[in-house]
């Protein structure tokens, strides 16, 4: 139960609370009926006093937002209004508020305020407008500052403690941003946190370790390190998966007044200018949000520990404070290790939520119930209240189907869960392989040294080789060793950055197309492509029944390529291995049913192996230890060991070997198509089939973690990944995502954690008949598909709309690939044609 209530404090409010606030001791509450009223908590007595009420709106709009700080009372109602602590007397007074004007400002027709917040320093408020963020200077009673550029309303505000004039905004676009509103710039947009689920709260702590912690309707909190100028995710929390619990979501022009507004866009500049989408954008609501985190806070306080002699000590510690709707947790902001403050459902709230410290030893939250709030207190102890034992193991047989979201829907993950097994661990060793001399054996553990006669100590050299000591040139070769391995650690520093900003690919580049027309690559159509980890190759494969690599940028190498020809059939399915250099390789396999393994200078393949049935897939996997198959209704997982050495007595003898590891049979008459990734230990391997199921099968687990039934009308012949390039810091919640394409004419978008729904569907595009590809950007913010309209479809991911589709070939557009590097996308077709497109 908790401590105390607040609220109605005796003027006879007759609307329920819609939000609440509150800044150490000092508690706000919005009400329905457009009224705000503050009370102060007693933190001796544990009692609460009503100060006064306030008018916010004089129509009976309900207040939507509140914020307090230090005095200065915020609220949204319509509009945004602020008031003094001292202007809240014992009745309502519409005449005595100070409204934020935004009449004027261009992109703010038709928006009404969603979220208000006050700043630490009480010298500015920040308010969602929509998409937008007025930033209004108390002083000068005017906006100083318009922030936009997300994609999505924005659901949260926060300014930074640690630096004057900046501000923290999240979106339902599921990114956030920094902003420097004094020097009108933008500090750092991040990638999609959560692929479904929308960031809710976020909070900040200050000093010398300088993070942010985003919490999200998924019940996970994100912590993000922002030391020397960087964003990185250091870990996250699943408070969700502590509790057992998982969120469902509800299905549900004046003259300018502002001449020292500045306008701050994260907008890239290709994009700004453009109109968004015709109306207001609603936000999302959800009444039942589950395990969703609500509200963050951060605290500076003290533990109680024991002394080992009887008594106790106090240790300085901070928290991140999570509220849910059913608990308080308590992250330490030192060991991140989560801790409940109250029992998983020790609070059953049932609307918005506020959470602070109060004390040194107490945390308290406000938990509205109905008319009233409740103020509850939970001791900072680490041993008062255990947290709840984990759920049970996931069960070992295979499931039918995957029940709909809302239903109990669960799934995977692209991260290995539980060691890979012994059998799939061990590393193949290629015959050539010399093992090392025993010691103590007939060479009396010499090895390779030169014999010495009796009474020798060492082999000296005539002199008449070299006129330069031996022990010089030994020295020379040591400093040029250090002088390389130093240039090779700097230039590995100097790793380019994918620029997120530069405009989408949507325009032909002509250079490389006159040199592909002069010298074409392919006799016929090609059918597949992809680019080196490194950028410097694209591998393609046709119906000529060659794989090609191209060696890239194609008007600078004239158009130079490596063919491989050993296929009896059309090429349907090519990978590159994750290494690049003289360790690189490339996969290839044909509707002959053979798979074959190539390095880029050998006209032959190393390795060919024979299937029953057409080769529709092949992909490398375990950081290039593996590869995978598709041929048939069976995927087959197989371990290579490539022969590395050259021996001038032995030239001609390939001792490459193979082995199959583990062989799936499907419930599929064919596999159309495999996926899986490559660039970092994963275990889960995604494919479709004829009967139009999707399934994602876990090595380690040996069993189907999803099977999505027919989410598509037609058979799924594509199934493609998010690229994992270090180039561009996509957030790890992104691999999550995987897409799914059919010849119905729709892409899909899934997350692999909760698969019981699509998260995306575009359909823009034409695919009816034939094999359709399609890719992720690096950076997650735009989708490219290949179609039979002769054109290249680039779609927005954040609005599923289509940015642009130019006429890049004379037939079908067979496959896309995004340069992992550069801006850039590479399409084939059936015209046999290669084209590459970058931003105007």
């Amino acid at each position: 139960m908790p401590q105390t209530a607040v609220g109605c404090g005796g003027w006879g409010l007759e609307g329920q609370v819609t939000c609440c606030a509150q800044d150490d001791g000092l508690i706000a509450l919005g009400y329905s009926n457009g009224v705000v009223e503050c009370w102060q908590h007693d933190r001796e007595l544990g009692e609460s006093a009503p100060i006064g009420i306030a008018a916010a709106h004089p129509l009976d709009h309900p207040v939507e937002s509140v914020s307090v700080r230090n005095g200065v009372v915020g609220a949204c109602c319509f509009e945004a209004w602020y008031w003094s602590v001292d202007e809240f007397v014992g009745e309502v007074d519409e005449e005595r508020y100070n409204v934020v004007r935004v009449g004027g400002i261009d992109g703010l027709e038709g928006e009404h305020a969603r979220h208000v917040l006050v700043s630490p320093y009480t010298s500015h408020v920040a308010v969602a407008y929509g998409r937008a963020v007025i930033v209004w200077d108390l002083a000068q009673a005017a906006a100083v500052a318009l922030l936009e550029g997300h994609e999505g309303p924005v659901t949260s505000l926060l300014f930074s403690e640690a630096h004057h004039g900046v501000l923290y905004t999240a979106s339902e676009d599921k990114t956030f941003k920094t902003w420097d509103f004094l020097e009108g710039c933008v500090q750092y947009q991040s990638p999609i946190v959560a692929p479904t689920a929308v960031i809710m709260s976020m909070v900040e702590q200050p000093g010398p370790t300088h993070r942010l912690a985003v919490g999200t309707s998924g019940g996970v909190v994100h912590i993000f390190d922002l030391d020397e100028g960087r964003c990185r995710e250091v870990t996250r929390v699943d408070v969700a998966a502590l509790s057992g619990k998982r969120a469902v979501p509800d299905a549900d022009a004046a003259p300018n007044s502002h001449p020292q507004l500045k306008v701050v866009t994260s907008q890239p500049p290709w994009k700004q200018g453009q109109q968004p989408a015709a109306g207001p954008a609603e936000p999302v609501r959800a009444s039942e949000m589950g395990q969703g985190v609500v509200a963050l806070g951060y605290h500076v306080g003290r533990e109680v520990l024991p002394n080992g002699v009887g008594g106790t000590r106090a240790l300085p510690r901070s928290w991140f404070l999570v509220l849910t709707y059913h608990a308080i947790v308590a992250i330490s902001a030192d060991t991140l290790d989560a801790t409940f403050l109250t029992p998983p459902d020790g609070i059953g709230a049932g609307g918005p939520c506020c959470v602070g410290a109060w004390r040194d030893e107490y945390v308290a939250a406000c938990a509205p119930l109905a008319r009233r709030v409740g103020v509850w207190r939970a001791v900072l102890n680490t041993q008062q209240v255990a947290p709840p034992q984990p759920p049970p193991p996931v069960p070992t047989q295979e499931p039918a189907s995957v029940p709909p979201q809302g239903e109990g829907a669960s799934g995977g993950s692209v991260f290995l869960r539980t060691p890979l097994p012994k059998h799939l661990a061990t590393p193949l060793v290629p015959a050539s392989a010399k093992p090392a001399p025993k010691p103590g054996g007939k060479s009396g553990g010499k090895g390779d040294k030169p014999i010495l006669l009796r009474g020798q100590s060492s082999v000296r050299s005539s002199g008449y080789a070299s006129s330069e000591p031996w022990s010089v040139k030994q020295a020379r070769k040591k400093q040029q060793q250090q002088t390389a391995k130093r240039k090779g650690s700097a230039k590995a520093d100097a790793r380019p950055v994918y620029h997120t900003a530069a405009p989408p690919p949507t325009t032909v580049q002509k250079q490389h197309t006159e040199v592909l027309q002069q010298r074409p690559v392919h006799g016929g159509a090609v059918l597949a492509c992809c680019f080196a980890s490194d950028a410097k190759t694209l591998l393609t494969a046709g119906a000529d029944r060659t794989a090609c690599l191209l060696r890239l940028p194609v008007a600078k190498n004239n158009g130079e390529a490596s063919v491989f020809k050993a296929h009896t059939a059309p090429v349907c399915s090519a990978a590159l291995t994750y290494t690049h250099g003289d360790y690189q390789a490339l996969l290839t396999g044909g509707l002959d049913s053979s798979v074959m393994l190539w390095r880029p200078k050998h006209d032959t393949p190393l390795l060919s192996l024979t299937k029953g049935a057409e080769v529709k897939g092949c992909r490398f996997f375990q950081l290039d230890r593996m590869f995978v198959t598709a041929a048939g209704g069976k995927i087959d997982v197989h371990s290579y060991a490539i022969d590395m050495e050259v021996d001038d007595l032995d030239r001609y003898s390939n001792k490459s070997k193979v082995k199959v590891l583990a062989s799936v049979n499907t419930a599929n008459q064919a596999v159309l198509c495999v996926a899986c990734h490559n660039s970092f230990p994963s275990g889960v391997i995604f494919y479709g089939g004829s009967n139009k199921s999707v399934g994602v099968y876990d090595v380690c687990e040996e069993r189907n973690v999803v099977q999505l039934d027919a989410p598509h009308e037609r058979p799924v012949h594509t199934v493609f990944l998010p690229s994992s390039s270090h180039h561009a810091g996509v957030s790890q919640n992104a691999l999550e995502l995987f897409g799914t394409a059919s010849s119905d004419g729709v892409v899909k978008i899934w997350d692999l954690r909760c698969p019981g729904a699509a998260v995306r569907a575009f359909a823009s595009h034409v695919n009816k008949v034939h094999t359709v590809g399609a890719a992720f950007s690096p950076c997650l913010r735009h989708l490219a598909t290949g179609s039979e309209d002769r054109c290249t479809y680039l779609y927005d991911m954040g609005t599923a709309k289509v940015i642009a589709k130019p006429n890049t070939h004379t037939d079908v557009v067979s496959d896309v690939a995004f340069n992992p590097i550069h801006p850039q996308l590479a399409a084939v077709g059936h015209d046999g044609a290669i084209r590459f497109l970058a931003g105007q």
